[in-house]
């Protein structure tokens, strides 16, 4: 009996512990938890929406982090501990963290002067959040402190960590790995609170293979460093986005000016040591110490133009990294181009603005993106006040901001977002080229000196902290005062009239040419002309007249205050032009009445030099989009182009570009137009040429206009490019890197079979992007409009079905290798035919938008042929009376 009763005991006890077991395990399983679900008692509840911000129950102190690497042998597969110095701001149930595909193994936590216990985590995927809480139904409690230790295992996908390699002088393949953390990419490689406004310190130690070195946002702690174990100094106070890696067997080429050290990383088996670029970098960081009466604020810099595939470049604090599809620079001339000057000083400027100042949110990306882009071009303004750096802007930034504003309902630059993905998209034109556009548009209005003095400003009380517009509106404010200057409305007011409100107004200026009045009227500009919208700005205005042609003070002297409409009235002769927005600073499109724009047409024939050089490409880049959308005739936008015969300078040329260019598509070839583009460009080709020992200011123009000049033909364009092929092949003369490219096409568009192979195989053997893009390029200009191949448009009804075909006959006839086998020509036409595929694909999306916009704008091409026919018979007239 007693045996029974022992049975029986032991029975009923062993499935009351299977059945705890079971309920362990089902209670393991559970789907993910929401933070917001956790509620004394152990029930949970889910809610209604999805909240992707972090509770504001806790914030980070400090991280420890260590990373375990195996980068040198191409393995993804890495491990990490996080040790994070938290506070607890409100008493609550659980910590939540980001995390993003980590396989976490153990979370411990300890709180000062307690124990180590150990915690319950789950995932909520949506969110990306890790959840950790007591395994005693415990809060933490307000105004406590702990320290949280993550132990995981994760993986490079991209998303974060960034993989890539190289060919190195072995032979063999060389990896490195980059943390691309900005703006969500931090969670996806620890456990962090992964949010702009979450500053704290990081203390970090990477592992990685023995020959491979590590650089990040501090210098390295060599007491403490081992071969195979890297140790940084403690950073300043950071938001995670900032946290800089890059694990790489690459050499460092090292510089220093008045205490500033910067450094640059290289291939040291493809380059030479690449001084220059890192002087570019002393240079710029100097110049914007200047401008913000700011130091520096960390003890180096270090710049890495790397090929990263698919990545933009990375601007980490104290790390740069450049992607080499953005940058071009020529280590072996010891030179960089324009373009890498402007993406070292952006990266620059933004150890100022999103280093030493975070923002609050992502709805205020555009204050540091737009701050940044502005002040790269004020750098390289500074340190090369001869290179045409606010030309550049005016097209680059200004200029492509008024066109991604020709969309209806167009978003803010303060807007609100909270997914990953809708953060990631706000990464777009009108956060960094809008946004820049504004932002100067004050600077003019207000004068530098205000604006110069605000940044200070705004630097210095803000230090390591995260800001929203109204500090920045502050501190421009507090300017102002400085200076005892009153406006006519509150800065704040308007400011936000820019910021919180997308698009952009188009301003009407009518005369009053009896009394010397004028009115202008303010709307919100559309593409679509019978568009209409309530919107109204605070605009600063200013203008000049052809009697008092004074450019260079641009501060605002009236201001449309958020009503339709002002008079302006002044001593203005009615014989005389009228230019409102001096300089093109102001943010928005202008229209004249006719008897305007004739008079400012009148004043660009006689005198062009009168008008400053943004202005005069800014009426033709108004004029043009004005007749585009049906608010301007033709013949107005027409004759304003007939004084490019005496222009020079970028800005006009590259806005000319762009008309010229649309017109000769869409006008299929008419040999008028043609004829009309040549006498226009004639002129400044011949004075420019295909010389390059000229200043900076003119080359820029002249890459422009050689690929302009031979498209609609001209003769003596086309001889040059020859000449200079020829050269290159018979006499081994090198064509200059800058225009390359149109070299290239327009060259071997009239070469031999024999010279087009021999370049061919020249590019075809370049193991790097420069190789590959000029074989793309060369094939697709030269197999759409080579000499010895039929035109593009030939092809006729059958259209770009057909191009893929005729691209085999054109490899066929133009590459044959002399005494070549079969099977050898096979191979390499195979060879070509792969690195032809981006073409083909290329091509038909341009041919099928070319057919649907000239199908269109058939109708509306009408008027430009008439006047082209009479602007051809009126030129034919002044010569036969000249004969």
């Amino acid at each position: 009996m007693q045996i029974f009763i022992r049975f029986a005991i032991v029975t009923i006890v062993c499935g009351f512990l299977i059945t705890m077991v079971n309920l362990k395990f089902t209670i393991s399983l559970k789907p993910p938890i929401h933070p917001e679900a956790l509620i004394s008692g152990g029930e949970f509840t889910l809610p209604q929406h999805v909240n992707y911000r972090l509770p504001n129950t806790s914030e980070p102190q400090h991280y420890d982090l260590m990373l375990y690497t195996h980068v040198e042998e191409g393995i993804r597969n890495f491990s990490g501990i996080v040790i994070i110095n938290l506070v607890v701001i409100e008493e609550t149930n659980s910590i939540v963290l980001h995390a993003h595909h980590l396989n976490v193994t153990s979370a411990t936590i300890l709180a000062n002067g307690g124990y180590m216990e150990q915690l319950n985590y789950d995932y909520a995927a949506t969110e990306e959040f890790l959840i950790l809480w007591r395994k005693r139904p415990m809060p933490f409690p307000k105004d406590t402190k702990w320290e949280l230790k993550i132990v995981y295992n994760a993986y490079i996908d991209g998303s974060g960590f960034v993989i890539n390699s190289y060919k190195n002088s072995r032979g063999g393949e060389s990896f490195y790995a980059t943390a691309l953390f900005e703006p969500t990419g931090a969670r996806s490689v620890f456990p962090c609170y992964d949010e702009p406004n979450r500053r704290a310190t990081f203390k970090i130690t990477i592992h990685h293979g023995l020959n491979y070195g590590v650089t990040s946002n501090m210098p390295r702690v060599n007491e403490s460093s081992i071969n195979g174990t890297t140790v940084f100094w403690e950073t300043e106070r950071m938001p995670t986005y900032l946290l800089a890696l890059c694990i790489c067997d690459l050499s460092l080429e090292r510089g220093s000016i008045e205490g500033l050290y910067q450094r640059v990383l290289y291939n040291r088996d493809k380059v030479s040591k690449p001084t220059r670029f890192n002087a570019e970098g002393l240079i710029m960081t100097r110049k914007l110490v200047k401008y913000f009466d700011v130091k520096f604020m960390l003890p180096k810099l270090d710049h890495a133009p790397l090929q990263i595939r698919n990545h933009k470049a990375m601007e980490q604090w104290g790390l740069i990294v450049y992607s080499h599809h953005e940058i071009r620079f020529n280590m072996e001339n010891k030179d960089v181009d324009f373009d890498a000057k402007i993406r070292i000083a952006r990266g620059c400027s933004k150890q100022w603005f999103g280093g030493y100042l975070s923002i609050e949110w992502w709805n205020y990306l555009w204050l540091k993106e737009g701050l940044s882009q502005l002040m790269a071009y004020m750098a390289t303004f500074m340190a090369y006040p001869d290179i045409g750096s606010w030309q550049r802007f005016q097209r680059e930034v200004y200029g492509q901001a008024l066109n991604i504003n020709d969309e209806v309902n167009q978003r803010p630059l303060t807007y609100y977002v909270e997914s990953k993905e809708d953060i990631s998209k706000l990464y777009d034109q009108v956060t960094s080229l809008k946004a820049a556009s504004v932002l100067n548009m004050w600077r003019h209005a207000l004068t530098d000196d205000v604006f110069k003095n605000s940044l200070h400003k705004y630097l210095i009380t803000n230090k390591f902290g995260a800001t929203t517009e109204a500090d920045f509106f502050a501190a421009l404010d507090s300017a102002l005062q400085d200076q005892t200057i009153n406006l006519p409305a509150s800065i704040w007011t308007m400011l936000a009239s820019w910021t919180q409100q997308g698009g952009y107004p188009m301003l009407t200026v009518s005369r009053h040419y009896e009394n010397g009045c004028f009115n202008i009227t303010q709307q919100e500009y559309f593409h679509n002309a019978h568009s209409e919208s309530q919107k109204m700005w605070f605009v600063p205005l200013n203008f000049a007249t052809q009697s008092e042609a004074d450019f260079r003070n641009t501060t605002a002297t009236h201001y449309l205050l958020n009503v339709p409409s002002i008079e302006v009235c002044g001593n203005i002769s009615h014989d005389e032009w009228l230019i409102v927005n001096k300089q093109s600073s102001g943010f928005y499109r202008i229209n004249y009445d006719e008897r305007n724009w004739k008079l400012i047409i009148d004043g660009l024939l006689k005198r062009p030099y009168k008008i400053h050089s943004h202005n005069r490409a800014q009426l033709m880049d108004d004029a043009y989009h004005l007749w585009q959308t049906n608010r301007l005739c033709a013949s107005i936008l027409l004759e304003l182009l007939t004084y490019l015969k005496n222009e020079d300078h970028y800005a006009a040329w590259s806005v000319a570009n762009e008309i010229l260019r649309d017109f000769y598509q869409k006008l299929n070839g008419y040999f008028n137009f043609e004829t009309f583009a040549a006498e226009l460009i004639n002129p400044i080709y011949r004075k420019l040429g295909v010389l390059t020992d000229e200043p900076y200011l003119v080359n820029v123009p002249r890459k422009l206009l050689i690929d302009l000049a031979c498209l609609v033909g001209l003769t003596e364009c086309l001889r040059d490019m020859a000449i200079l092929v020829e050269n290159y092949v018979e006499q081994n003369i090198p064509i200059e890197d800058g225009i390359t490219p149109e070299v290239l096409c327009y060259g071997l568009r009239q070469s031999s079979y024999k010279i087009f192979n021999y370049i061919y195989r020249i590019y075809e053997n370049y193991d790097n992007d420069v190789g590959a893009n000029l074989l793309y390029s060369m094939l697709k200009c030269v197999a759409t409009k080579g000499r010895h191949v039929k035109p593009l448009k030939v092809l006729g009804h059958n259209g770009m079905s057909a191009f893929s075909r005729y691209l085999h006959d054109f490899i066929d006839i133009m590459i044959i290798p002399e005494n070549h086998t079969s099977i050898a020509f096979d191979d390499q036409k195979a060879k070509i035919l792969q690195h032809s595929e981006n073409a083909i694909k290329m091509l038909e999306l341009e041919h099928d938008a070319a057919v649907e916009t000239r199908m269109d704008h058939e109708a509306k091409f009408v008027p430009i042929i008439m006047w082209l026919d009479s602007y051809k018979n009126r030129q034919t007239s002044k010569l036969n009376e000249i004969e």
